[in-house]
């Protein structure tokens, strides 16, 4: 164990739960031990209790964070019309019809992590679904990316810091909530927009022990559980 983690375990009491406070206190602490030359992620795991061979119990949607991410998004848009110079406007890295489809397929545009569609685009989004499904960025429904009609909302969100929940096979929600340089206040209402949410997802099957653990870290850092009680009670 290198000097920076043994200065972060030292910090805390590894078997110990903690408020969202404590727990985001101790993080900051860990920023004036950190020797990271960049500026490290504070990530949220949330394990839940469901079942992910229930259809029903499937978790997929988004939040909007209040503070943002951190990250600045790179978000390409698939439409026709007026809507792509709104979307190029906005800051949306590319946007278009078949010439951006032909562009994505052929690999000669790679350097996004968003992706937004009209309704009327999606049919033709099959020629590269190969390309987008297996890195999370399949426009779709639930996750807000598929629009009927004017996508300068959703293009301002997703630039804005919105970011995607997902369920992993685990049973496991993860996602970054800020940066070691955001605020106390502006990370803990981050948290708890997410936390929030995923409430609101809860599905009608699970009944109890739907939230079994949740984490609060840093990139190069170590991980800081937050008492339940404090979960549920949002």
């Amino acid at each position: 164990m290198n000097k920076r983690l043994k200065k972060a375990y030292d910090l805390y009491n590894k078997n110990e739960a903690y408020t969202i406070n404590d727990a985001v206190d101790l993080l900051l602490k860990y920023k004036e031990n950190a020797s990271a030359k960049f500026d490290e992620s504070i990530d949220l795991v949330v394990k839940l209790g469901i079942d992910l061979n229930k259809p029903d119990q499937i978790i997929k949607s988004f939040v909007e964070l209040p503070h943002g991410n951190g990250k600045k998004a790179k978000v390409i848009v698939f439409a026709n019309d007026d809507n792509i110079d709104k979307a190029l406007k906005l800051g949306a890295v590319y946007a278009g019809g078949d010439d951006l489809i032909e562009k994505v397929a052929n690999g000669s545009i790679t350097d996004f992590d968003k992706c937004v569609a009209t309704t009327v685009m999606m049919p033709k989004l099959t020629k590269i679904a190969k390309i987008l499904g297996p890195k999370g960025l399949m426009p779709s429904p639930k996750l807000g990316t598929v629009v009927n009609g004017d996508v300068s909302s959703v293009v301002s969100s997703l630039l804005k810091g919105r970011s995607n929940i997902k369920a992993e096979k685990d049973g496991s929600i993860k996602l970054g909530i800020g940066k070691l340089s955001f605020d106390k206040d502006s990370i803990i209402d981050n948290l708890r927009e997410v936390i929030s949410v995923v409430k609101q997802l809860r599905p009608a099957s699970v009944k109890a022990n739907y939230f079994v653990n949740v984490i609060l870290s840093t990139t190069m850092g170590v991980g800081v559980k937050i008492k339940m009680s404090e979960i549920y009670s949002i």
